[in-house]
């Protein structure tokens, strides 16, 4: 968790990438309400999967692609 100044969209999704990082091949979907706060989504979804090691584990024998769902 972490706190942000004010529930703006801009502050939410860079709060959920930073948190994500760390956890990001663990991370299958995330569930969120329809608040204003989660309307860069696409954000989220697009930073996650440009951080995540899809490459490194296609070279360790993966046959099929890891996918990061978000809501």
């Amino acid at each position: 968790m972490k706190r942000v100044g004010h529930k703006t969209a801009q502050q939410v999704s860079e709060a959920m990438i930073e948190l994500l990082k760390p956890v990001r091949l663990q991370v299958k979907t995330i569930t969120s309400d329809n608040g204003k706060e989660f309307a860069q989504h696409k954000k989220v979804k697009k930073s996650s999967l440009a951080f995540s090691s899809l490459p490194m584990l296609m070279r360790h024998g993966s046959e099929e692609p890891t996918r990061i769902q978000m809501a």
